[in-house]
């Protein structure tokens, strides 16, 4: 029986044979059930699991254990793949920048919640988990939740849609949100996802504004060219007037009654001429004379043309 247990205690792989010793002592000397789960190698050296029960009871004078060994290999890995695979999940749930909520349907009960839903909201997840959605104020409308439960339960799914939330400070932010609906044993939960997009459409709006006031920059410099381009031949009509009249005025003597008007004639002429030069410092970007005005010889030297 010695060489046995012996023979037994070898198959243990080394990190489980002190327990495995220690609780064998304790069951016996305390007339104990015993319990244990570990691990040994198998006949082809390969590491397997087993499950020992075994109850004492007395047989004549000597303490008898009558107990079954189980092979748990398959139910081991089973559990170390689930076991991963949770790891996997938690690992990738925490560190998507999204932000990442689990909540239930029927009330919004929220049920865990990652780090980017923490940094987009500014609740920490102590503070939100136990607590509704629509408590702290998440929706700034709160009905657009309950549309949102509407889609889920006709689509299964929202994806991608517009909305506004609230942080925790009070701040209104544009966010993206999708959604879908998933069944955990009787009860219905929600995944949802969302991104804080405020700032991408701040520069949206920036870029816009920019583009059009390049449009608006272009299209003034289309103006001034195109200004520059009347005023050269208005001058240059304005010019072939005023030598006209300078022949005319040459020939007409001072006391003919059309010598002053022709006079007047040079003088709009020269305003005109004026008003080309302006246009021409539109079209150039150039400097612009401002002065003052008399509106009374304005008005004074038109009547007299007429």
């Amino acid at each position: 029986e010695q060489d046995l247990y012996s023979a037994l205690v070898n198959r243990i792989v080394p990190d489980d044979r002190a327990r495995f010793e220690a609780e064998i002592h304790t069951a016996i000397t305390e007339c104990k059930p015993w319990d244990f789960e570990g691990r040994f190698f198998d006949a082809s050296d390969q590491i397997r699991w087993f499950h020992g029960l075994s109850l004492p009871s007395r047989y004549e004078d000597h303490l008898v254990f009558n107990g079954i060994l189980l092979d748990i290999t398959s139910r081991k890995r089973a559990e170390e793949m689930s076991n991963l695979s949770e790891e996997k999940f938690r690992k990738i749930f925490m560190t998507v920048p999204d932000g990442i909520a689990i909540t239930r349907m029927n009330d919004g009960l929220l049920i865990d919640v990652n780090r980017g839903f923490e940094e987009i909201t500014g609740w920490n997840a102590q503070e939100l988990v136990g607590i509704t959605s629509v408590r702290i104020g998440f929706w700034n409308d709160p009905r657009e939740r309950s549309w949102m439960v509407d889609a889920l339960k006709q689509y299964g799914q929202v994806l991608y849609q517009a909305t506004r939330f609230k942080r925790k400070d009070g701040a209104v932010r544009s966010g993206i949100y999708s959604a879908r609906s998933i069944q955990i044993a009787d009860t219905w939960y929600i995944i949802f996802v969302v991104s804080d997009v405020t700032d991408r459409i701040r520069l949206e709006d920036e870029r816009r504004k920019m583009e059009q006031q390049l449009f608006q920059s272009q299209k003034m410099d289309a103006i001034g060219h195109l200004a520059g381009g009347l005023a050269h031949d208005f001058n240059n009509i304005l010019m072939g007037i005023q030598g006209a009249i300078s022949l005319i005025r040459l020939d007409t003597p001072s006391d003919h009654p059309h010598f002053l008007r022709l006079g007047m004639i040079e003088d709009h002429i020269q305003r005109g001429s004026k008003l080309t030069h302006q246009l021409l410092g539109f079209a150039k970007g150039g400097v612009y004379e401002i002065k003052t005005v008399s509106i009374h010889d304005l008005i004074k030297k038109s009547l007299q043309f007429f």
